[in-house]
C-alpha cells in the first residue's frame, strides 16, 4: 500500500520471503530471530537516534490517521477512538527526547539526518515523519453523506488499521527487547525512563489486543 511507510524496524523483503516459505511456525520464528534489526544500538549512535525517530514519529501520525477514520465511521466517542487515543506515540517520544538530549553535550544542537542534511536534536522525536498523508475512501465519503455515521469500513482502511496495529507491536517489541542497550544517558536518568516506557508498553499492548479484536468484527462495506 502506498501509504504506508517503510519499516526502519526490519527488513520487510526478508521477512515477507521467510513468511512466504511452507514451514513450520517455530521454525520461521527461529529464522527470523537471527536477522539484526535495521535499527541497530551498536552502530553509529546519531543514524540510530535518526532511524528510532523517523519510526517513532511515523507512528504517531499514522495513529492520528487511523482514529480519524474510526472517528468519521464510529463518531469520536466510540470505544474504538477511545482505545485508538491511548496508541498515538506522544508519550514515548517524550521520554525517548529526553534520552536523546542527554547524549549530547548542550553545545551540540544538530545531528546528522538520514538524508545527510543538519536536523535539530529536539525535533528527532517530533518532525522526523515521512509516513504520506492516509487518503482514506471513509473520508470522502462522509464529506458527501451528511451526518449519518456508516457504522461500516472499507476493506483498504480495515486493512491499513490492522498494519498499524502490526507495526506499533514490532515497535514496541523492539523497545522492550533493546532499551538496555541504547546509548547511556549523560544525565543518569536512564533507569527511570526505561522503567517509564516499559509502564507505556504495557498499557499499549494491552489496547492493542483488545482492539485487533475488535476491529475484526468491524461491518466491510461495499
Amino acid at each position: 500500500m502506498e501509504y504506508i511507510p517503510k519499516s526502519r524496524i526490519r527488513n520487510e523483503e526478508a521477512y515477507s520471503i521467510i513468511r512466504g516459505l511452507s514451514l513450520p511456525d517455530e521454525l520461521i520464528d527461529t529464522i527470523e530471530d537471527y536477522y539484526e534489526e535495521k535499527i541497530n544500538v551498536k552502530g553509529d549512535k546519531s543514524t540510530f537516534w535518526m532511524l528510532l525517530g523517523v519510526e517513532t514519529c511515523n507512528l504517531d501520525s499514522w495513529a492520528r490517521y487511523c482514529l480519524d477514520i474510526f472517528q468519521r465511521v464510529f463518531g469520536k466517542t466510540s470505544p474504538y477512538c477511545k482505545l485508538m487515543k491511548i496508541l498515538g506515540n506522544g508519550q514515548i517520544a517524550h521520554r525517548l527526547d529526553g534520552w536523546l538530549c542527554g547524549n549530547y553535550p548542550l553545545e551540540i544542537t544538530d545531528i546528522q539526518s538520514i538524508s545527510g542534511k543538519n536536523m535539530k536534536i529536539v525535533g528527532v522525536f517530533s518532525k522526523s515523519a515521512d509516513i504520506k498523508e492516509y487518503d482514506s475512501k471513509q473520508i470522502r465519503w462522509r464529506s458527501n453523506c451528511g451526518r449519518k455515521l456508516p457504522k461500516s469500513i472499507y476493506s483498504s482502511d480495515k486493512q491499513y488499521i490492522a498494519t498499524f496495529i502490526e507495526r506499533l507491536h514490532m515497535y514496541l517489541e523492539y523497545l522492550e527487547k533493546n532499551m538496555i542497550h541504547f546509548p547511556v544517558n549523560n544525565n543518569g536518568r536512564t533507569n527511570d525512563i526505561i522503567l517509564i516506557i516499559s509502564k507505556i508498553i504495557k498499557t499499549k499492548k494491552m489496547v492493542l489486543n483488545k482492539l485487533s479484536s475488535m476491529i475484526d468484527n468491524i461491518p466491510i462495506k461495499h
